[in-house]
């Protein structure tokens, strides 16, 4: 490969960008395109409550964040070390995703000497779960007042 062609840019593709599919400027064309119901609050919630939910499910969404969450029930005030011989993954990644965690207020932490000790707060998940049982009832209403409609 000559000079020339190492420095010459990517060549464009059908989008007119250089970045690959899937890349940061389609991560920020997606986001500019989102629709107006996609940044209203979630159904009986206000905006806070809704970030909160959203901020669960997204921690909850990664099998490995789970699996750790599980480990943390078992076993309360545990070490990123500790969790780590739970999971498939390095003893930085458990650290990470438990930052992740903790973002998300699924768990808390707390130094003792020179570890950092993980629980659960179950809180948030019990917030959530609540959230989800009252859409449930909503549904399970409607569906109702449908099926005595068609009865009917």
């Amino acid at each position: 490969m000559s000079a020339r062609e190492r420095s010459s840019p990517a060549p464009r593709d059908a989008r007119g960008s250089h970045d690959p599919p899937g890349g940061r400027a389609e991560v920020r064309r997606r986001a500019s395109n989102r629709h107006s119901w996609q940044d209203a609050p979630l159904g009986g919630t206000d905006e806070g409550q809704s970030r909160r939910i959203e901020g669960v499910f997204a921690a909850l969404a990664d099998p490995t964040r789970r699996q750790l969450l599980e480990a943390l029930s078992r076993r309360p005030a545990s070490t990123a070390t500790m969790l780590a011989a739970h999971v498939p993954v390095s003893r930085q990644a458990v650290a990470k995703h438990l930052a992740t965690l903790r973002e998300s207020r699924l768990v808390t932490s707390h130094r003792a000497g020179k570890e950092v000790l993980f629980s659960v707060r179950p809180d948030e998940l019990a917030a959530t779960a609540s959230w989800m049982t009252s859409l449930a009832a909503t549904w399970q209403q409607r569906l109702q007042r449908l099926k005595e409609a068609a009865e009917s």
